[in-house]
């Protein structure tokens, strides 16, 4: 997307689409963590705040829905 076409801001790709972790712990159980770019996105401001607190917050939403079966 915006983020790739411009040098300054490329290196925030690392947290796109999303930034999930998915895990298994000793006790069994698969944990999910992730970031909340909605904090994220004000300290990057500019074009990276924009995107990260858009398009990437509204889809990392969706996901987190979809694993909580919503």
């Amino acid at each position: 997307g915006k983020l790739m076409l411009v040098d300054e801001v490329r290196l925030v790709s690392v947290l796109m689409p999303c930034t999930l972790a998915v895990y298994l712990k000793k006790d069994g159980k698969v944990y999910v963590s992730h970031l909340i770019v909605e904090n994220l996105a004000p300290l990057m401001g500019g074009l990276a705040g924009e995107v990260m607190g858009g398009p990437v917050a509204r889809d990392q939403a969706k996901i987190l829905e979809a694993l909580e079966g919503k």
